[in-house]
Order: C-alpha cells, then sequence, then structure tokens
C-alpha cells in the first residue's frame, strides 16, 4: 500500500462535508502555527451544534507538545465544565 499523508488521510475522512451533520457540542482547538491542519476554522464554520473555536498563540500542530500544556488542559476543563 502507498504511504498516506496526513493530508491524504483528512481528505479520506471528509470532515468538512461531514460537519453540517454535527449537532453536538464541539470543541475545535488550534494552534496559531499548525501547518499541518489548514481547515479547522472552516470546519468550526460547518458544524451544525453549539461551538467554540479557541486558537492557541504561539503554537503549532502539537499544542501539548508545543508547551502549551497547562493553557491546553484549562481551555478543555472549562468546555467541559459548560457542556457536561
Amino acid at each position: 500500500a502507498p504511504h498516506e499523508t496526513a493530508g491524504t488521510l483528512v481528505k479520506e475522512l471528509d470532515t468538512l462535508s461531514a460537519a453540517p451533520q454535527v449537532h453536538v457540542p464541539t470543541l475545535i482547538m488550534w494552534g496559531e502555527h499548525d501547518r499541518v491542519v489548514h481547515t479547522s476554522r472552516l470546519v468550526y464554520e460547518q458544524l451544525a451544534g453549539p461551538k467554540e473555536f479557541v486558537c492557541v498563540p504561539d503554537s503549532g500542530h502539537s499544542i501539548m507538545m508545543d508547551g502549551h500544556g497547562d493553557e491546553a488542559f484549562e481551555i478543555v476543563a472549562n468546555w467541559l465544565a459548560k457542556h457536561l
């Protein structure tokens, strides 16, 4: 089988066209300097349910590995507190 890249997998999953079918609360956390996933904002805009988009400044694709773990945990904890 040929080697699949992240871009190929994203196309196969087709999250952008599936997003309008998502009606549950959704959090999208995106690193300001993410060069891997470029469609985060587009997916967010297509979501049908309650949604929140958070851009983590000075972070890339791996927010937790980029030294923003505490910030990411706080974002998720606050979001969960609102939606559970």
